[in-house]
């Protein structure tokens, strides 16, 4: 958190900041009183003494605040891919734009205007395809993650896709080892198999269960449609969450 406190504290003081640094270059001729400074007529241009530390430090600030600030905010965009993520949600808008256009053009009838849909994620899903089941994944924990921010840890969430059906959990902050599907109070249920009525059945039991500690935990469940006749592959990536991407 302190990470994106100090980037945010950046950026709202950067134009008062600015304006202090560019003050040491805005100075008042007083003929031959000489030149002073118009934000503080008690200290001398510091243009008229290139030795003083007032001039050598305000061309230190120059560098530092209004021309090495937005260098670096530049630099950190593109460290996390900001330009390419706007650069593809342009294009899908665009494109989603043509095809809403060309439907309406032709004129194509509702069910096959159905077979393109939001899966809740953003992503176009294809559904015209007969599927003969739909499966269940459940995002439960990850370990060992490697340290991805600067100032922090690492930020998990995990996107998952089968074929072009896509899926994100929720972000787990500051977490090495996150566990996805907690409640409120950052507790993961967990689920157990009994048997009631000669019959195993999978319920779900909280801490103050005896038997919690030997369930496995809910984590994030997740549904996907399975195809008669394909081969589909599942992408499992755990990803860091910065600025959003």
């Amino acid at each position: 958190q302190f990470y994106y406190s100090a980037i945010f504290f950046i950026f709202i003081t950067y134009g008062s900041t600015s304006r202090v640094v560019f003050d040491a270059y805005a100075c008042h001729d007083l003929g031959v009183d000489g030149q002073w400074l118009r934000s503080e007529p008690a200290i001398i241009c510091p243009e008229n003494d290139p030795d003083s530390l007032t001039f050598w430090w305000a061309v230190i600030c120059t560098f530092i605040y209004p021309l090495g600030i937005p260098v670096l905010l530049w630099s950190l965009l593109i460290l996390h891919g900001v330009p390419n993520t706007v650069k593809q949600k342009q294009e899908r808008a665009y494109l989603s734009a043509i095809l809403e256009h060309f439907m309406q053009q032709n004129e194509i009838p509702e069910k096959m205007t159905e077979m393109l849909q939001e899966d809740g994620h953003g992503e176009k899903t294809d559904v015209s395809r007969e599927h003969r089941e739909m499966v269940e994944i459940s995002v439960i924990s990850s370990k060992h993650l490697p340290k991805m921010d600067a100032w922090g840890t690492v930020d998990p969430y995990v996107v998952l896709r089968l074929d072009d059906v896509t899926k994100r959990t929720q972000v787990v902050y500051q977490n090495y080892e996150p566990e996805w599907g907690a409640d409120e109070n950052g507790v993961v249920p967990r689920e157990i198999e009994v048997e009631i009525g000669g019959q195993t059945t999978t319920i779900t039991v909280g801490p103050e269960d005896e038997r919690y500690e030997q369930g496995f935990p809910v984590g994030e469940k997740f549904m996907f449609p399975l195809y008669d006749g394909v081969t589909q592959d599942l992408e499992v990536r755990c990803m860091d969450w910065d600025f959003g991407s």
